[in-house]
């Protein structure tokens, strides 16, 4: 059991630099559009619909997918506390290990399909027909990798659940 534990402190060490990407992919976005507006009211530049445009979409895609897993970890994401509130620590334990298990299910045939797409995506060699014209491949394949981290996060938050659920039987 001691690979697990390394694997495990590796995929943190994975999903917290994923979050640093995210935090640093967040003030160059607030810039690049901030910096289309006063080019576009100070010199009569084209603005948001050039470059700043595409750095924004493409960080916010980033920061989305790949901040996830961590945001989940951390316990920071949205819940449905009123229903959840209502029942007994046991049911509540059930209830997380279900949806959990059912997340983890989901995110991993995204995460399949995801890398099928970006994969078909760089053998055809489609472009973004934008001002850059970068890959599309290159731009999405945060997405499957984004997935696979919530695919791991979930089966752990659903193995957590498991056992505080087996723990409660008393």
């Amino acid at each position: 059991m001691k690979w697990v534990r390394k694997a495990a402190i590796c995929y943190d060490k994975v999903i917290f630099a994923c979050f640093l990407i995210g935090l640093v992919s967040l003030p160059i976005s607030v810039l690049a559009v901030n910096t289309g507006i006063i080019g576009r009211s100070v010199f009569g530049t084209a603005g948001l619909k050039g470059w700043s445009l595409e750095i924004m979409a493409y960080s916010m895609l980033y920061i989305t997918f790949l901040g996830s897993a961590w945001t989940l970890r951390e316990g920071k994401h949205p819940t449905m506390d009123l229903l959840i509130s209502a029942v007994k620590p046991r049911t509540r334990w059930l209830l997380n290990a279900f949806t959990k298990g059912v997340s983890t299910i989901m995110w991993l045939i995204l995460a399949w399909y995801g890398t099928l797409l970006v994969h078909r995506l760089f053998v055809v060699g489609e472009v973004i027909p934008t001002e850059w014209e970068p890959l599309k491949g290159a731009i999405v394949v945060g997405i499957p990798i984004g997935c696979y981290l919530l695919f791991i996060q979930c089966a752990r938050e659903t193995l957590k659940s498991v056992r505080s659920w087996r723990g409660s039987h008393g």
